[in-house]
């Protein structure tokens, strides 16, 4: 029972990140078409997203690993705002940014996202996150690069926590009073 409740997480988390061969594809569609077990549709899902978005770079990053592990597919994740609040948003293994950015903008009543970016604080840095990176690859390429840059002490490699901030990236193009919730 354990090792096939594994299996399932193991599944959830291949099919967010990757897409089989097209020699497999129809079994596996077949197969988690066939399958009762509560995660085989979420499963199945998640692969035509996959299909559709394209493909991740890196292994899940751990919020993900943890979700499924804690038997939950919906990943919430707190943004902080340059007012001191925050908001917890929903997002998933194919978010790219550009996407996450438009609900956030949305949810704040703003008319575009355009100007607006990602930003993660992690360790001292302060990085933008390219808008057609997918949101967890973004931020396990960047924690992985701060845990390489940083050395290990008596053998422990430190954990680094991160925040992640909406704010606008440019003000070049933005027009004071034009959208009063932007300003």
């Amino acid at each position: 029972r354990m090792s096939e409740e594994r299996g399932w997480e193991l599944m959830w988390l291949a099919t967010g990140l990757f897409a089989c061969s097209q020699g497999l594809l129809r079994e596996l569609t077949l197969f988690l078409r066939t399958r009762r077990y509560p995660i085989a549709q979420d499963s199945l899902q998640r692969l035509q997203k996959t299909l559709r978005n394209g493909q991740r770079k890196y292994p899940p990053h751990q919020v993900e690993v943890e979700a499924i592990q804690h038997k939950t597919t919906q990943i919430f994740h707190k943004v902080y705002f340059p007012d001191d609040t925050d908001e917890a948003f929903e997002v998933d293994s194919s978010t790219r940014a550009k996407d996450f950015c438009q609900n956030i903008a949305q949810r704040l009543n703003l008319r575009s996202s355009e100007g607006f970016s990602l930003f993660v604080k992690i360790a001292d840095k302060v990085i933008s996150v390219p808008e057609g990176d997918f949101f967890f690859d973004f931020v396990r390429h960047l924690t992985d690069w701060i845990k390489k840059a940083r050395p290990t002490r008596d053998g422990i490699t430190p954990q680094f926590t991160y925040q992640v901030f909406f704010m606008k990236k440019l003000w070049t193009n933005t027009v004071p009073g034009k959208d009063r919730a932007a300003d």
